[in-house]
């Protein structure tokens, strides 16, 4: 999967939770880290991430985030 998305000549967002196979695929990639709250993280927070092949604006984000 991680081949045909960064073959796509389209805009490209995947979203997830950061992590050291993530940042080995996608690293390269613009990032957002957003503030979440988990169902199986009941008593705190976690980051979720967006990695795009393209610039991400801040159109997309209310609230607080991390370019």
């Amino acid at each position: 999967m991680a081949a045909s998305l960064r073959e796509c000549s389209a805009a490209v967002m995947l979203s997830g939770y950061s992590s050291s196979l993530y940042e080995a695929l996608f690293g390269d990639w613009h990032q957002v880290q957003i503030s979440a709250r988990s169902d199986n993280a009941l008593d705190r927070d976690v980051i979720e991430v967006v990695w795009s092949n393209r610039p991400l604006g801040d159109f997309l984000w209310h609230g607080d985030v991390i370019a």
